[in-house]
């Protein structure tokens, strides 16, 4: 049976975008900048703001924290999924949420046990 060349790019096209969503969901990477964050000592920060977002067309989160005391705005990009993005977001609203220098985020009244 002949197939068609036409045929024969979509199928290759379609393999290559399947391969390329596997190995980017593989290797997910999710970091602040180094500088968003305040690097002196163990201190600890209150969100008073944050925003949420979620792009649809290059299917990757963004969260931004506005810190209390400061003028800083910490950005966490590439978020590769919307069920992280839903996982912040239950961070963010149970009440005063804080950030450490180490870059755990805590909902009110989680902080680490020492």
């Amino acid at each position: 049976m002949k197939i068609d060349r036409y045929l024969k790019i979509i199928l290759t096209i379609i393999a290559l975008c399947l391969v390329w969503v596997s190995v980017r969901s593989a290797f997910p990477i999710v970091r602040a900048s180094e500088d968003s964050v305040p690097a002196t000592g163990q201190q600890m920060w209150t969100v008073t703001d944050y925003r949420i977002a979620w792009n649809r067309m290059e299917n990757r989160g963004i969260v931004q924290l506005r810190l209390a005391g400061t003028n800083q705005l910490v950005t966490i990009d590439k978020i590769p999924s919307v069920g992280e993005l839903t996982s912040w977001k239950s961070i963010l609203t149970t009440g005063k949420t804080k950030i450490d220098s180490n870059g755990w985020i805590f909902g009110e009244g989680q902080e680490l046990m020492k």
